[in-house]
């Protein structure tokens, strides 16, 4: 087995490079000509493009037998550092776990011993690297939304994915499964569709949805209602054994009081799914289903200020929300103490410009914990709407969203939802930490965050009115391969009714 050294920070040409604490050989007493190149280079349209993620780097051997190489890339910030050992035949290879869109020093060491702790001295054994920008092909024909794939016949809004993993049970095992808002008043709050195939590695695959529309799921039960009146987007979790071994639903409602909420109501029927009434029926939908002790009872997750349980202070709405869950690890939520929920909670005077914020919360093994800082203000991350993490392994994730102040390109005749640019940045939470482990300060700053590019099938980039109008995402590497992520959209060109399609990240 290679070992990773003890690594230290040094500042070298802009950079913070990371590097072995070692005792070096003569300098050039190896001729390393390290270089660097791009890794998964493909052509879509009339432009290439490489990996956003990963950088193919080859060498020359030493001329004295070493015991292992290692390569460390270390973001110009010094805020990310990759780490790959190589045995001493190997002089050739690929870096991965980058992140996008960044800049990198990248150094290599040939180690004389398992330790690393005296190395050969080398003038060429450093370069820099700037990784991608993550490129998202929208799947059908065209640069239109005309010819774009709809993965369920009423699929509109809200939109979140689960993925079943291959021991799930037979009929779910392998695929993708839809918690969504149907079009029309008839079944509002949200579906479930089922995914007609097992997923691979071939977007079509996962594509394709039954709806169960008005046969499962939850439905609002309108004005009337004294608990609920109407539900929003959710979020479904399965749950491990240990957990209950069911399907967890978190949802947003807006109560009698017009104030919106974070609630949850685990199936009745196990990992299938479909049906969250503890009676007869298959749907809730009644309001009286969802009060206290009825058969679609629900746990409040998060509430609001004033509220009897669950409250939490300056927050008036809790609402669009996604949990962030290792879903490389298990498809199933352990429950593990720090895995973490963002949540929009809209501009809170005192705390903040920005009318589109989101707030953090993290599970303690019973409750969701939202966090504040020392004034009492919530910790936010600020211009930031409709969040979506994806799991990247250990304790490393990456979070989706749109730029709400940017309206840039907003169709000024249009009603519908204008989010903007979409933008992504990470987090990495600390090592041994647990993968589900990362706090508020984990997380790049606002700053930070990246610009990506969308495609129309056809390879032609979206304009920014055509991006502005993509909303309620949701990714998922639905083979548990980061080489194939899938990110399922709501999209509409400003005048149309919204529907579900979905993109592929064109370059891992």
């Amino acid at each position: 087995m290679l070992k990773i050294p003890v690594l230290n920070v040094v500042l070298i040409a802009g950079f913070y490079l990371t590097t072995s604490c070692s005792e070096s050989g003569p300098t050039e007493a190896w001729q390393a000509a390290f270089t660097l190149s791009p890794s998964g280079t493909k052509v879509i349209g009339a432009k290439e493009y490489s990996s956003s993620s990963k950088v193919k780097f080859s060498f020359s051997a030493a001329s004295v037998a070493v015991d292992q190489y290692q390569i460390v890339a270390t973001s110009e910030n010094g805020g990310h550092v990759v780490s790959k050992g190589l045995a001493s035949s190997q002089t050739e290879g690929e870096l991965t776990g980058l992140r996008s869109a960044t800049r990198y020093g990248i150094s290599l060491s040939a180690c004389e011993d398992s330790s690393c702790t005296v190395t050969l001295g080398s003038s060429d054994n450093i370069a820099e690297w700037e990784s991608a920008e993550e490129v998202w092909q929208i799947d059908g024909q065209g640069a239109s939304i005309d010819g774009i794939t709809r993965i369920v016949s009423d699929g509109n809004v809200m939109i979140h994915a689960m993925v079943y993993g291959d021991d799930a049970p037979s009929a779910q095992a392998g695929r993708v499964q839809l918690y969504y808002g149907p079009m029309g008043n008839e079944h509002s709050g949200l579906a479930v569709a089922t995914g007609n195939s097992v997923a691979t590695a071939d977007p079509s695959s996962v594509s394709a949805f039954t709806s169960l529309a008005g046969k499962s799921g939850l439905h609002s039960p309108g004005t009337a209602s004294k608990s609920l009146v109407q539900i929003a987007t959710g979020q479904a979790v399965p749950l491990s054994e240990a957990m209950g071994g069911a399907i967890r639903l978190f949802f947003e409602a807006r109560g009698p009081d017009q104030k919106t909420r974070i609630y949850s109501v685990d199936s009745q029927d196990g990992y299938v799914g479909k049906d969250f009434h503890n009676g007869p029926e298959s749907i809730c939908t009644l309001e009286t289903d969802y009060q206290k002790g009825g058969p679609c009872a629900p746990t409040l997750v998060v509430g609001v200020d004033g509220d009897a349980t669950a409250a939490n202070s300056k927050i008036d709405n809790a609402r669009q929300f996604k949990i962030g869950v290792p879903t490389l690890d298990d498809w199933r939520w352990s429950g593990a103490v720090g895995s973490f929920m963002i949540f929009t909670v809209g501009k809170i005077d005192g705390c903040g410009d920005q009318q589109r914020n989101n707030g953090y919360a993290v599970w303690d093994g019973s409750n969701w914990v939202v966090q504040y800082d020392a004034t009492g203000c919530p910790l936010l991350f600020e211009d930031i709407q409709a969040p979506s993490p994806l799991h990247l392994g250990d304790a490393n994730y990456k979070l989706y969203f749109g730029t709400p102040s940017d309206q840039e390109g907003k169709l000024s005749s249009s009603k519908l939802p204008f989010l903007g640019p979409k933008k992504v940045l990470y987090g990495s939470g600390a090592a041994g930490a647990g993968s589900e482990v990362v706090a508020f300060d984990d997380w790049e700053k606002r700053a930070e965050a990246r610009d990506i590019t969308f495609l129309w099938p056809s390879g032609e980039v979206l304009n920014g009115t055509e991006e502005g109008y993509i909303d309620d995402f949701t990714i998922v590497t639905p083979t548990s391969n980061l080489d194939f992520q899938v990110l399922y959209i709501a999209i509409t060109d400003g005048n149309d009714v919204p529907f579900a399609s979905m993109a592929i990240l064109a370059n891992p």
